[in-house]
């Protein structure tokens, strides 16, 4: 057996497995996408229910403060349906306005994210 001794037998160097990045770096490649924008509701609703009843009650199991609950409490037999909801809305913003007023920080924060992920905050703008 013949051995070629013009060819160099370098052995090949293993595939590095980690690569050092920084902790901002690592946490660029992360897509999380937050709970809330998960949920398609378009597709969760019927045609007489609203998206204000539906995230009422998204937000009731998110929320413990006692202010969201009065609230919670209040409008939702004003809003289970489209057309409760458009007979009730001035009833509810008046709520609402009621409810943000009194709050502590604990309830202003999903009474914000509430008004501002239904179609309240439109409605608000007209009024205000």
């Amino acid at each position: 057996m013949e051995v070629d001794e013009t060819q160099d037998f370098v052995p090949e160097r293993p595939a590095k497995r980690f690569k050092h990045q920084s902790y901002k770096d690592t946490l660029k490649q992360v897509h999380l996408v937050p709970a809330l924008l998960q949920k398609e509701v378009d597709d969760d609703i019927g045609d007489t229910d609203s998206h204000f009843h539906t995230a009422l009650q998204d937000w009731r199991e998110l929320s413990l403060a006692p202010a969201f609950i009065r609230f919670a409490n209040k409008t939702s037999g004003l809003s289970a349906s489209i057309s409760l909801l458009l007979h009730h809305w001035k009833e509810i913003i008046d709520l609402w306005l009621e409810t943000v007023a009194g709050a502590d920080d604990e309830a202003l924060k999903p009474l914000l994210e509430y008004v501002k992920s239904t179609s309240l905050s439109k409605s608000l703008l007209t009024v205000i």
